[in-house]
């Protein structure tokens, strides 16, 4: 099993190997850079990911917005709710002084 695996190993490092001088012939290699004895593989140039980060925080921002609205709007049907339930203003004002002071 062990062997199997170490097969496997091998021939995965070496089909990374093969892509990696695929991609220097292209010329989209990645950079390495060693920074305090260690290897660290950057993206090419070329790509930029700062579209990417700006698109996502759209989506965070929108869908943080649509939540809101939603926790808004569930308070005012609540409120509606309770001022159909209770009997009006008065006795919403009444039930939430009782309610608060434990009268």
């Amino acid at each position: 099993m062990v062997l199997f695996m170490h097969r496997k190993l091998h021939k995965v490092r070496l089909e990374g190997e093969a892509l990696q001088a695929e991609r220097i012939k292209k010329g989209d290699a990645m950079k390495t850079t060693r920074i305090a004895g260690k290897t660290i593989d950057q993206a090419p140039e070329s790509t930029s990911s700062a579209g990417v980060d700006y698109e996502v925080s759209r989506v965070v921002l929108g869908v943080g917005a649509m939540m809101a609205g939603l926790v808004g709007l569930w308070g005012f049907v609540c409120l509606i709710s309770g001022l159909i339930n209770s009997g009006g203003i008065q006795g919403v004002v009444t039930g939430w002084i009782s309610a608060v002071t434990g009268w």
